[in-house]
């Protein structure tokens, strides 16, 4: 992984969890297994810190269609707060649809830390998507994770974020303050 440089200013920065659904992250209901149960809490347990330090939270959440209440969208573990911005897409990308990319550019965003699910699909091609348009982006791997469908490994997926120009940084290099808890 890359520690690269990693900005302390989070004047221009927002986090965004991308897909902490029931249906990638429930090993009951879903696709998902212990370890993305595991992510999901860990996200839940993080996010207060990124909200402490004066980051926005942008919860993206996979939808057929682009008008589903909030209230009604799978959030699984992972609750937004009251105030957190949630946004929906129907493509991989958060960047292939829905509001995304109009929200975190008429905010002025410029730095983007991300987390969360497909870490081999959505979550890579949301960031590699965000580098295309210029966004500075960090993906944190301790608060993200695959479900069992998708089999592409890790490792590579870090090799092309990298190599696409994303940071690779775990969440307690990015908030030092903030320690997750260990993988149940």
């Amino acid at each position: 992984m890359n520690a690269g440089f990693l900005h302390r200013d989070f004047s221009r920065a927002a986090l965004l969890v991308i897909d902490a659904q029931q249906q990638f992250c429930d090993p009951v209901w879903g696709r998902g297994d212990q370890n993305t149960l595991a992510t999901a809490r860990r996200i839940q347990q993080m996010a207060p810190a990124f909200r402490n330090a004066g980051l926005p939270v942008i919860a993206i959440c996979y939808t057929n269609n682009l008008d589903v209440p909030r209230e009604r969208l799978d959030f699984f573990e992972f609750r937004p707060a009251d105030n957190d911005v949630v946004l929906q897409k129907n493509t991989t990308s958060a960047f292939g649809s829905g509001d995304c990319a109009d929200f975190l550019e008429r905010g002025g965003y410029r730095r983007l830390y991300m987390c969360g699910f497909n870490y081999s699909a959505c979550l890579k091609l949301t960031a590699t998507h965000a580098v295309q348009r210029g966004f500075d982006v960090t993906v944190m791997p301790d608060l993200s994770a695959n479900d069992y469908f998708v089999r592409k490994d890790i490792p590579t997926a870090t090799a092309e974020m990298l190599r696409d120009g994303i940071r690779v940084i775990p969440s307690h290099q990015v908030l030092p303050q903030a320690v997750a808890a260990p993988a149940v």
